[in-house]
């Protein structure tokens, strides 16, 4: 079997525990669409970004050439400590900066310029 007949199979087995697509795709908040294609063969697995995988499977590792990644709750760390925030760290550290800015004494004009920049990180 391989790689992406192992992630067909994965999401497989967690459907025929109990959970919905719909239920699936919530937990890697993804939509129940893209959830039911790639189950079904209609989205192949050959075309999931890094960033999709790592939403499918939150605790997954990859070794490459010996330099290992592996992935938690904290995001995407590499063999160097080089960060990659995941989705939903990015936006709680995204919202915990813009509270930390709104408690420092700072002029009013610095904290918008701030806030607007973290605010326009999101999208």
């Amino acid at each position: 079997m391989n790689i992406y007949e192992k992630i067909v199979s994965a999401l497989l087995e967690r459907y025929h525990s109990g959970k919905t697509y719909t239920d699936i795709a919530k937990d890697a908040d993804m939509s129940y669409a893209y959830i039911h294609g790639l189950i079904n063969g209609k989205n192949p697995p050959e075309k999931l970004s890094l960033e999709k995988l790592f939403r499918l499977f939150p605790y997954a590792t990859i070794d490459i050439h010996d330099n290992h990644v592996s992935v938690g709750n904290v995001g995407i760390v590499d063999g160097d400590n080089n960060h990659l925030i995941s989705g939903q760290t990015a936006e709680s550290f995204r919202v915990r900066a813009i509270n930390a800015i709104i408690d420092l004494d700072i002029p009013p004009e610095s904290m918008k310029i701030v806030l607007k920049t973290l605010k326009e990180l999101k999208e």
